[in-house]
């Protein structure tokens, strides 16, 4: 019978298909995946800038597989139950919970891509927002530049000891207009969805959270009205007391 390999080739053969395969990752890890899940923890904080919601919700991102989980975005939605609105928004940063302090702003740290290792989790206050306009942009960063520059015009004072500097009705009002124009809250049923894309182009959603918005919380929240006039939520933070903290229904 006519021999189609001889043992050098048949063993120069075997060597390379051993080189081959070494280059391979375990046959175990090929059946490994990564097994996503995201919860709220039952609570959520209503703001808005300018108008347009913002919330901000604790979240957990769970790994229980036996692969890393890559998080390429975390995006959410609110919608009105009542009559069925739903508005897009986007979940940029997350709160930097060691500059939390009480009346005054957290520090955001901004959310990239998340990898999730095998059998942990991920866990923060992240902040979902209705992101601005081209046109609300440019418009917000008029007032901005206008408020600035009436500022500097001024006599030099020490701010603790200062009352706050109201700006002329040409120069704030053109907030509040924006804020009439973009406020979209009103009294009613809430509820906010997140959800997570992964690597593997898997999508895993929660209905977090769903709240009930009072007449008493759309006035606390209208009370940034006021503020305006002395720059806040434009040049300067709202103080914390000014938004509306939810438990799940």
């Amino acid at each position: 019978m006519k021999r189609f390999f001889s043992p050098d080739l048949l063993a120069v053969y075997l060597a390379g298909t051993a080189i081959i395969l070494s280059q391979l990752p375990p046959i175990y890890q090929l059946f490994q995946k990564p097994e996503a899940e995201i919860t709220a923890d039952g609570w959520l904080s209503i703001t808005h800038a300018l108008g347009r919601p913002q919330v901000y919700l604790p979240v957990t991102v769970s790994n229980d597989g036996s692969a890393t989980l890559t998080v390429e975005e975390i995006s959410c939605s609110l919608m009105n139950l009542d009559n069925g609105n739903i508005w897009p928004m986007k979940v940029t940063s997350f709160v930097d919970q060691s500059t939390v302090q009480q009346f005054q702003p957290a520090r955001e740290i901004p959310i990239g891509r998340l990898r999730v290792l095998p059998n942990s989790r991920w866990s923060e206050t992240v902040h979902c927002a209705v992101n601005p306009t081209a046109d609300q942009l440019s418009r917000l960063q008029l007032i901005g530049l206008q408020m600035t520059d009436y500022l500097n015009s001024q006599p030099r004072v020490i701010p603790a000891t200062s009352e706050p500097v109201e700006f002329p009705q040409d120069i704030w009002m053109p907030a509040q207009d924006m804020f009439e124009e973009a406020f979209i809250l009103e009294v009613g049923s809430y509820a906010i969805e997140i959800s997570i894309l992964t690597d593997e182009a898997i999508s895993s959603s929660h209905v977090s959270s769903s709240f009930i918005l009072d007449a008493s919380d759309i006035s606390i929240l209208r009370r940034h009205l006021d503020q305006y006039k002395y720059g806040g939520g434009v040049i300067f933070p709202i103080p914390n007391s000014l938004s509306v903290t939810k438990v799940e229904e």
